[in-house]
């Protein structure tokens, strides 16, 4: 593989140097690295405002191609406190909690760390009692998840039963504010805003799963009035191989905004800046909306304009030509998808002078199909060329009060398909496989499980559930060689019974046992069988 490294754009390059903490900074620039790569992935996940980070790995798709999909990708987020816009863009979020009153720790170096845990720290655990350093090192006092295993919430005891609330088969968690220093960039005062971030992977070859990397942000509000009209957004710089010859786009129905090759082969129009070009046959990457920022315990949401009444989209803008920012203002005028001098960009050509139709989301149209407004096909007016890009995409609005939490999830999905376009058709497919089993990817131990047929037994005679996810009912199948005594019950997360299906002598056979869930909420629940000496537990997930 080639090894180079080439100058990342100007943008993420700025953002990417840390600058010396001025007296008036109470935390330095945070420096925690992590790479994901249990997948077909090779992420380089920073602490701060660049949850990628635009290092040696930037966005490695496939994993070891030396190709890279995003140089970068930063966080802003925001909204009106009193009238007036705070905004936290790029660099401006620092390690550690804040405290009630909105206040950073003393030191902030302590927090300065990406936590990790993965399926193997569990599992070698559950089998032999040994203890990794990522298990004895969980942050659960910081707000880390947990699964409660002994009954107690305000605690972290392994031996109860209790483990570290694990998404996929890596994962990484950290924790940051707004509140550590100076907003230079965007010239606002503090939001008063901590960020519980998480990152994980599917150990999985390749496909819809194992090419996806998933991201849940939960903003906690600790500033001391509302925060009113807010959006979360992310700003990618989607190179895709070579950067110069791409186009972008946008499928509302998915929540998705997505980059693909303007023709069938990346490279033609120059070197790609960080590895590889993807040469024939180029792929698309997307990043998806999963869940909209409306989850908190007691938040409120105000709903988005959409085709549909009353519906609130995931993606509410995603726009383009992005540079002139210079003030809170002009960052909180692009995130809600205006220019920056707060008017609105147009329907058509590059949103620019095309039509008088206002417009948040660009590029709306299908590139396969032709149909509408693309950079392929612009409403049969002809070809946008391919260009770079600087893109917001952003979800809300959304209003939080002191103490309020609200939960963001997204994707950043890859597919590749026999040509350009095909590679669109098979992203937007995996797009909507991952909305379908979102509940699932998003659920602590869940594994994405095949749901077309029922599984045969297992060698220890304990099948998956079929259909799994399910909706009202489902069927345990297992195997007895013998006879002997059966109990199988259904636990929820907490660990406590819901269900006891069998308990009893069973003869030696097939056994198929249906399971009605009921008035029980939607989530994850296990299901345990104890055969005589011998025990299994498998997770089972229930969509509602």
């Amino acid at each position: 593989m080639k090894k180079i490294l080439l100058l990342c754009s100007i943008l993420c390059a700025a953002s990417a140097v840390d600058t010396l903490a001025q007296d008036n900074d109470r935390c330095k620039p945070p420096r925690a690295r992590a790479y994901l790569n249990a997948g077909n992935v090779h992420a380089e996940i920073g602490l701060g405002g660049m949850p990628i980070w635009p290092g040696k790995v930037a966005y490695e798709v496939p994993k070891n191609s030396g190709t890279v999909g995003l140089t970068c990708m930063m966080t802003w987020f925001g909204g009106l406190v009193e009238g007036e816009p705070r905004i936290a863009a790029n660099r401006e979020l620092w390690a550690g909690p804040l405290d009630d009153h909105g206040n950073p720790s003393g030191d902030c170096t302590v927090y300065d760390r990406i936590y990790e845990i993965t399926r193997q720290d569990i599992e070698r655990f559950n089998r032999s009692g040994e203890t990794t350093t990522n298990l004895l090192d969980w942050p659960w006092h910081l707000g880390a998840p947990v699964l409660d295993g002994d009954g107690i919430e305000s605690n972290y005891n392994l031996d109860g039963g209790d483990r570290p609330a694990l998404l996929g088969d890596q994962m990484f968690w950290w924790i940051m504010n707004d509140a550590g220093g100076e907003h230079r960039q965007t010239q606002s005062p503090p939001i008063g805003m901590e960020v519980h971030a998480t990152a994980f992977v599917y150990n999985k070859p390749g496909g819809p799963i194992g090419n996806t990397t998933f991201f849940r942000y939960k903003l906690v509000y600790k500033g001391q009035a509302p925060l009113e009209d807010a959006y979360f957004s992310l700003y990618p710089e989607t190179d895709l191989g070579s950067k110069y010859d791409n186009f972008m786009g946008a499928d509302t129905t998915l929540h998705m905004v997505y980059v693909y090759n303007a023709d069938n082969f990346d490279g033609d129009e120059g070197p790609s800046r960080m590895g590889e070009p993807y040469g024939e046959n180029p792929p698309a990457l997307g990043i998806v909306f999963l869940r909209p920022p409306n989850d908190g315990p007691e938040a409120t949401r105000q709903e988005h304009s959409s085709d549909d009444e009353g519906a609130f989209a995931g993606l509410s803008v995603f726009v383009t030509e992005t540079r002139h920012r210079e003030n809170a203002l002009h960052y909180y005028n692009l995130m809600r998808g205006l220019q920056y001098d707060g008017q609105p960009f147009t329907y058509g050509s590059n949103g620019h002078g095309f039509s008088d139709t206002p417009t948040t989301i660009f590029y709306p149209g299908d590139p396969v199909t032709g149909e509408f407004w693309s950079q392929m096909n612009m409403d049969n007016q002809g070809t946008l060329g391919p260009m770079t890009y600087e893109t917001v995409v952003s979800t809300g609005p959304f209003s939080m009060q002191p103490g309020d939490e609200h939960e963001i999830a997204f994707a950043i999905a890859w597919a590749r398909g026999d040509d350009h376009l095909d590679s669109v058709r098979k992203l937007k497919r995996n797009a909507a496989q991952l909305h379908r089993y979102a509940d699932v990817f998003l659920s602590p131990t869940a594994d994405l499980l095949d749901t077309s047929l029922p599984k045969q037994p297992d060698p220890f005679g304990f099948a998956q559930n079929y259909p799994n996810p399910f909706s009202i009912s489902t069927t345990i199948r297992y195997s007895l060689p013998q006879a002997m005594r059966v109990r199988l019950r259904v636990y929820n997360v907490l660990g406590r019974v819901v269900a006891t299906l069998v308990d009893g002598q069973q003869d030696g056979g097939i056994y198929e046992v249906p399971f009605e869930a009921g008035d029980l909420p939607g989530g994850v629940y296990f299901y345990q069988i104890e055969m005589d000496h011998l025990r299994f537990t498998k997770p089972m997930m229930r969509v509602r």
